[in-house]
């Protein structure tokens, strides 16, 4: 489903609206709500960062695995797109202590977003500020080499982790978040 609200262009994926839903329906403890709470405050850090650096957002998409803002201008100069990048995981910091002493289970989701997000592998807010902290340095092929090489380390002991917790824990969920950041690094690998 797309539709235009002024100038921007919002994308919403079916199986994105269908999970959305289905979770929320089925949510009791009221953690989807608060994630996704956590989630969109994560990407208003992104959206405010790229308007302050001069970044025109075209386009939002609602995908299964994300939100995607989307601007049709090239690259900016790599430190704005690594303040762009560390935008969100700023935001949902600053959420975390603003709300520790008040409700700490919402300021401790926006925690672990943050920290999520800082992990440097493939697309995720870490990757991609590892990758233009490299581009600075190094020319492009050499950088993205070295980016992958740094999401795969990053990623086997991270999917690791999430493998024992899901036996552990019997959250076959956790197996969603290792399947994404897999399938991302993938993609990048064969992209190159």
């Amino acid at each position: 489903m797309t539709f235009a609200f002024k100038k921007l262009q919002i994308h919403i994926s079916f199986l994105f609206l269908a999970v959305f839903f289905a979770v929320a329906f089925f949510d009791k403890s009221g953690l989807f709500g608060l994630s996704m709470l956590a989630l969109l405050i994560h990407e208003a850090g992104h959206f405010c960062v790229m308007f302050l650096c001069g970044k025109r957002v075209t386009a939002l998409s609602f995908r299964l695995f994300g939100i995607e803002i989307i601007s049709r201008e090239s690259v900016l100069s790599y430190p704005k797109e690594i303040l762009i990048a560390a935008g969100g995981i700023v935001y949902n910091i600053a959420v975390f202590f603003a709300f520790k002493n008040v409700y700490f289970f919402f300021a401790a989701i926006n925690l672990v977003v943050a920290c999520y997000n800082l992990l440097p592998i493939g697309s995720l807010d870490g990757g991609q500020i590892v990758e233009y902290l490299l581009l600075t340095r190094l020319v492009p092929q050499k950088a993205e080499r070295i980016a992958l090489f740094i999401s795969i380390v990053f990623l086997i002991p991270v999917l690791t982790l999430l493998i024992f917790m899901c036996f552990r824990t019997k959250n076959p969920s956790l197996l969603i978040f290792g399947g994404y950041l897999t399938v991302n690094v993938c993609a990048k690998a064969m992209n190159r």
